[in-house]
């Protein structure tokens, strides 16, 4: 007997959706890892719990509402998790970029940039419409991306523990 899961981990389609939701929700350049990050975070939000957080971020995402994805299954490591996302991920960003809906923003820093004017009106619509139902939480994504910087000690890449930051040239 073969049965087939689905799991939005795996979903390239669902994360070109949510890397456009973010993208939307900011509108500034990012680096590729840190657009991989919020993708995981739009889609796993509870895992913030594991950050290192300064007070103020803390008591406001204790007061963020979003729905959590681990209420009737086991929570695994957030570093395994986002492991298995990284194909997707990946995939996705490709995807963007060969569609010129990301573009570079600094070729020398490697940041990319959502070029509003190439993302299709329904994908545009639904990430609209998923980012009213999901505000709160985008924006206290947006508050966490302003509050650190991505790279080096004490940066984002630093207090999530889900990607290497010792090497990083800064």
């Amino acid at each position: 007997m073969v049965s087939l899961v689905y799991h939005p981990v795996y979903d390239p389609y669902g994360s070109v959706l949510r890397s456009v939701r973010f993208m939307l929700h900011i509108d500034e350049a990012l680096f590729p890892d840190q657009l991989r990050i919020f993708d995981f975070l739009l889609l796993f939000p509870e895992f913030v719990s594991s950050f290192r957080l300064s007070t103020s971020l803390r008591s406001q995402f204790k007061r963020t509402k979003y729905r959590r994805r681990f209420a009737y299954e086991d929570r695994p490591a957030p570093n395994r998790v986002f492991g298995e996302m990284s194909a997707a991920s990946e995939a996705a960003i490709q995807t963007l970029r060969s569609k010129e809906i990301l573009e570079d923003a600094d070729h020398r820093e490697g940041t990319i940039r959502l070029n509003r004017e190439a993302v299709p009106e329904r994908l545009s619509a639904l990430a609209a419409e998923r980012n009213r139902d999901e505000m709160e939480l985008l924006s206290f994504l947006s508050d966490l991306n302003d509050a650190f910087p991505f790279a080096g000690p004490n940066g984002l890449k630093d207090r999530s523990g889900l990607l290497e930051f010792r090497y990083d040239v800064l």
